[in-house]
């Protein structure tokens, strides 16, 4: 089945929008897209009822995604390739956002640019005790991405893969490529797991103007397809881990 075959399970309209049923599908699912969503409507006031927006690399707290030429050949969100599964900032200190907020300004029209997610607890359940134990102990250094690092706006941390925090739900954190130890039998064993559960248990949504996606990012893990539509823009908010 292609990556265009699997639609979103959590799907609701702008016209049956409602609150509880909303976060509550957020809940079961771990996202929901929202599209048919008017003009005008106000997509940052919107993802405030979910926490408070943290700063992004730049201390921005929207993020403008739209392909730029200088990083074509950087691995970027801002350039038109693929984007390999990951979660965000594993490269911060702290908490990683607990949700992210993206909207679209302008759709690709070549049918490429798809947010592709998939919810990575049922891939805890393969896992053997010494393996869930590693997931959960062994320390690795996060590294920004090349593109991000080309801004000057690059930061390492170091931390497991899954935080597990006595106070709070766990973090998933996870890069491809953006982590060191490339010599380390679990994490080489490991990540190729993950990116094959990836393949074949993601959803695609192909976002529509003005409509919506909110995902929790301390469970689930993200990628994009490819695309040639360099007029694709959409916007990012980061949104924080609630006290």
């Amino acid at each position: 089945m292609s990556a265009r075959d699997r639609k979103p399970t959590s799907r609701i309209s702008f016209d049956q929008y409602d609150d509880a049923v909303f976060r509550e599908m957020l809940d079961l699912h771990g996202y929901v897209y929202m599209d048919d969503v008017p003009e005008g409507f106000d997509h940052v006031e919107f993802f405030k009822a979910f926490g408070e927006l943290l700063p992004q690399y730049a201390g921005e707290q929207i993020w403008s995604v739209k392909a730029e030429e200088r990083f074509e050949d950087m691995y970027h969100s801002l350039n038109t390739r693929p984007l390999m599964p990951h979660t965000e900032c594993y490269e911060f200190l702290g908490a990683a956002p607990r949700y992210l907020g993206l909207w679209c300004l302008v759709p690709a029209e070549d049918g490429g640019g798809q947010t592709t997610l998939a919810d990575f607890r049922p891939f805890l359940d393969e896992l053997t005790p010494e393996e869930f134990g590693l997931l959960t102990q062994k320390q690795y250094e996060f590294i920004s991405a090349d593109g991000v690092r080309s801004m000057d706006l690059g930061r390492t941390a170091v931390h497991p893969m899954y935080e597990e925090r006595a106070d709070a739900p766990p973090i998933l954190r996870f890069s491809y490529n953006c982590v060191e130890h490339q010599d380390d039998p679990f994490l080489l064993d490991i990540r190729e797991r993950m990116v094959k559960f990836f393949e074949q248990n993601h959803v695609a949504v192909d976002i529509q103007r003005n409509a919506l996606l909110l995902w929790n990012n301390h469970r689930m893990l993200h990628a994009r397809t490819g695309y040639t539509d360099a007029r694709r823009h959409l916007r990012r908010v980061w949104i924080s881990d609630p006290a």
